[in-house]
């Protein structure tokens, strides 16, 4: 936890958050349940990954959030990846050839 740092949602996130949320929309991205008025929280999250550089890779126990991912990065470009922490190292990363 001593590595843990807390981002704020900055103005900067709110401006991306919104472009992805309106090219999900445009692009009949967003997944059922998720039509809503409000920006949804992993939007939000994706958006802070997206926006600060030192962020390479968003990890989640919510399997679920891997479609939004998904439709996400096929109408917006993004510059970090999705890890499941459901998903077996060995299939998220392959195996180390060791000998």
């Amino acid at each position: 936890m001593r590595n843990l740092q807390i981002v704020p949602f900055n103005y900067n996130h709110a401006v991306r958050a919104g472009e992805i949320l309106l090219n999900l929309r445009a692009n009949s991205g967003v997944p059922d349940g998720a039509q809503r008025v409000v920006v949804i929280n992993d939007i939000k999250l994706f958006s802070q990954a997206d926006i600060e550089i030192d962020i390479d890779g968003f990890v989640t126990s919510d399997t679920a959030a891997r479609k939004l991912f998904e439709a996400t990065k096929s109408c917006c470009p993004l510059s970090f990846s999705f890890y499941d922490i459901n998903t077996p190292c060995h299939e998220a990363f392959g195996y180390l050839p060791l000998q």
